[in-house]
């Protein structure tokens, strides 16, 4: 029979268990395969009645007109998987890459630059580091101890 006792506690307290327990309060807490961990109640619930109006509704596929001798244009064209690099950046930083801040006209990519040598001469023009900066060493977080 083995026990443990956990006394590195913040406020000083003491608590005993065996060994069977602490493996079953433990294994409680990892969550059953296979289970969404996120639920949702209230006016997010799945069948909530105002859910409809609180959460935006897919924006719909335009229909265009479809040409009887091309059968292809007859098929449904499938949604993009993708998103586009501009919207990403105005989804996660908050920047329009799509209209000039000066004048608000689009932009359009004239070039991509894709070799090393040249990235490193621009970065090293603009004196700005052409090097990543190097990793921090990794760090222990703190602990109890179990004695």
């Amino acid at each position: 029979m083995a026990i443990l006792d956990i006394s590195n506690d913040p406020i000083g307290r003491s608590q005993t268990l065996l060994l069977l327990e602490f493996v079953e309060k433990l294994a409680a807490l990892i969550p059953p395969a296979r289970v969404h961990l996120t639920r949702f109640f209230g006016c997010l619930a799945p069948h909530a009645k105002i859910r409809a109006q609180i959460v935006p509704q897919p924006l719909p596929v335009p229909v265009r007109p479809a040409d009887a001798a091309d059968p292809q244009k007859d098929a449904p064209e499938r949604p993009a998987r993708r998103k586009r690099w501009a919207e990403l950046l105005a989804r996660v930083f908050g920047l329009d890459m799509q209209k000039c801040v000066d004048c608000g006209g689009p932009l359009k990519i004239v070039s991509a630059i894709l070799e090393p040598r040249a990235i490193e001469d621009i970065l090293t023009h603009l004196r700005l580091p052409d090097k990543p900066p190097g990793l921090a060493p990794a760090r222990i977080p703190e602990q109890y101890q179990f004695s």
